[in-house]
């Protein structure tokens, strides 16, 4: 409900995912982009770097889980599920 504390955390953890694991997948997925003819290998590492401790934030947060808010589901749940899928450690297969 709206001014309650769940719809407060689930904006900031919709934040955080938006801001920081989306904004290190893009760094890591087009390095290139985020250099003027520097080393791109550089920024993708550092990208990497990010995303396994922002990723160990969300880990910790899940704890004792199953979602960020216990056993009930939110959309930053739904956010962090697809975000999952782009982690550069990820086993998923994508079918075309």
């Amino acid at each position: 409900p709206v001014g309650s504390l769940k719809r407060a955390n689930t904006y900031q953890w919709m934040s955080f995912l938006a801001t920081n694991i989306y904004d290190a997948v893009l760094r890591s997925e087009y390095s290139d982009r985020y250099t003027d003819g520097g080393d791109s290998n550089a920024v993708k590492a550092a990208a990497h770097r990010d995303v396994d401790h922002y990723w160990g934030i969300v880990e910790q947060a899940l704890t004792p889980g199953p979602l960020l808010f216990g056993t009930e589901l939110s959309v930053a749940d739904i956010y962090l599920a697809m975000l999952s899928c782009w982690h550069h450690d990820s086993k998923v297969l994508y079918v075309t």
